[in-house]
């Protein structure tokens, strides 16, 4: 099963080893480590879901002290090679889309708490029963 896409900001949260990042988290170790278990579902790859997952920056404080984990900026670990490119597409959509679910959690409307539906494409308001979808690379949420 492939493993979730933890992101921070423009970073991963990855495996550390001895010579740098080198492979992603396991569902286990990203919920153990803080990360939002609202999972976004990206879609399929080799029949297995893949999900992008979000962490916040009080959850990446504790890890940044560890040996065994990274908080690495995507663009370095992309020009190194670390990231395989056929995952690079998938990174970008966890890492817009966390990004997306983490700035528009309320309802641009009423102000209500907008819940995460339909694998994380969508946000609905449960007061005026108004639902947003994801829009790369602008999104926006309202309530129609």
């Amino acid at each position: 099963m492939p493993a979730p896409i933890v992101v921070y900001r423009d970073s991963l949260v990855v495996r550390q080893e001895a010579d740098g990042p080198r492979e992603l988290l396991s569902i286990d170790e990203a919920l153990k480590f803080g990360a939002n278990p609202g999972t976004i579902f990206l879609g399929l790859r080799d029949g297995a879901a893949v999900f992008g997952m979000g962490i916040s920056a009080a959850a990446v404080e504790k890890l940044l002290p560890r040996d065994d984990v990274a908080v690495t900026e995507l663009r370095g670990m992309a020009m190194q090679g670390v990231v395989p490119p056929d995952q690079l597409s998938a990174i970008a959509m966890a890492k817009s889309m966390v990004s997306w679910h983490q700035r528009h959690g309320y309802c641009a409307n009423c102000g209500t708490r907008t819940a995460m539906k339909d694998g994380g494409w969508k946000r609905e308001c449960p007061q005026l029963q108004g639902r947003a979808f994801f829009r790369a690379p602008t999104p926006s949420l309202s309530c129609w």
